[in-house]
């Protein structure tokens, strides 16, 4: 009968752990069910699936290509690092900002009325003062 097709041509791999995440690791292995493999072989086709094509929006020799690159802080990310990110940034920056803003909110509604031509989002979004802030944010 033979190995699964997924295991024809496997690797063996090793690596070592903190004993506290060891052991925070063996107590969910237990409690689900799961051997070190299938938790391993998890980890890295996630790894995989979020780094294989790269990330084109953040890469790490951005700063090496672009001197002025400046990272933000992720788009659903909480208010404070957002509020943080403004009080530490120019003017000039903020009004980039703005602008790339309002050019992903065109691209949005564009999309959408690709997909939706029904859909009239001037009746959906709120004034941007009268945008609620977060929930658990402040």
């Amino acid at each position: 009968m033979g190995r699964p097709a997924e295991f024809k041509e496997r690797k063996g791999i090793s690596g070592y752990l903190e004993l506290n995440e060891f052991n925070d690791l063996e107590e969910i292995r237990w409690r689900e069910h799961k051997d070190f493999s299938d938790i391993l072989r998890l980890a890295v086709q996630e790894y995989i699936r979020n780094h294989k094509e790269g990330n084109d929006a953040f890469k790490l020799d951005d700063w090496q290509e672009d001197p002025n690159f400046k990272a933000i802080p992720t788009l659903f990310g909480p208010n404070e690092k957002w509020k943080l990110c403004f009080e530490n940034s120019t003017f000039e920056e903020r009004t980039n900002l703005m602008i790339r803003l309002k050019q992903l909110r065109n691209l949005l509604v564009l999309v959408d009325s690709n997909t939706d031509p029904n859909h009239n989002w001037s009746m959906d979004l709120p004034k941007y003062n009268a945008i609620p802030l977060l929930k658990g944010d402040k």
